[in-house]
Formats: structure tokens, C-alpha cells, sequence
């Protein structure tokens, strides 16, 4: 169990930074957006 584990952590980590940055450009073009 343990490796299974550890291989969904390597796979959970950049799955996540992936999300955090989809969301931040979201974040950015629906701001230019609106100011526009």
C-alpha cells in the first residue's frame, strides 16, 4: 500500500499545481475582461 501511495502522491502534486495555475490565468483573463 505503501508504494501506491507514494505513486499517487507523484502523480496528485502536479496534478494540483497544474489546476492552480488554469485557475490563476482563468482568474486573469476574466479580470482583463472586466476591465476591459
Amino acid at each position: 500500500m505503501a508504494v501506491v501511495q507514494k505513486r499517487t502522491i507523484r502523480w496528485t502534486i502536479p496534478l494540483i499545481l497544474i489546476a492552480v495555475l488554469l485557475a490563476l490565468t482563468i482568474t486573469d483573463s476574466a479580470r482583463a475582461q472586466v476591465r476591459g
